[in-house]
């Protein structure tokens, strides 16, 4: 999903406050920005809307502007409380499934290896969206593990 840098600081903050996550904000280069390799390990994409006769910013700017939106929140709002939290699974975990979910569907040959890139791309994005907990994933992981054996005694 594409947030504002306003938007980007209110789900921020709202992730730290209901699941005491840790948060990257990762910037690119003035020159290129981030690869596309870069792009797709992060989870969500932040833009700042700019006067379409001025759209560049650099580097300082940028980084200048998010921070500022964040501080802005910080000081404007408490934390949510009460409700119960699950802990929003890990970039790493995210990785360990994906790479035992290609390993599964490259073994059932639901695709080649030349292709594999592409549908990688899409799942990933999927799952960056979704943004999984840990009980959704461990539930992933049972499945890939059960069709993984199913497969085994077939």
């Amino acid at each position: 999903p594409l947030l504002s840098a306003r938007e980007a600081a209110n789900f921020i903050n709202q992730d730290i406050a209901q699941h005491n996550s840790k948060v990257a904000i990762v910037f690119g280069t003035e020159r290129t920005g981030l690869t596309k390799e870069e792009l797709l390990r992060c989870q969500y994409l932040l833009f700042i809307p700019v006067n379409p006769d001025y759209q560049s910013l650099n580097l300082a700017q940028a980084v200048q502007i998010v921070c500022y939106e964040l501080y802005m929140l910080a000081n404007n709002c408490s934390k949510v409380e009460g409700g119960v939290a699950t802990e929003i699974a890990s970039a790493a975990q995210v990785e360990k499934l994906l790479s035992r979910l290609e390993r599964l569907l490259l073994d059932i040959q639901f695709y080649d290896s030349k292709n594999s890139s592409k549908l990688m791309q899409y799942l990933r994005r999927f799952y960056n969206r979704a943004r999984p907990d840990t009980i959704e994933l461990n539930i992933w992981m049972g499945i890939l593990k059960a069709i993984e054996q199913h497969k085994l005694n077939a």
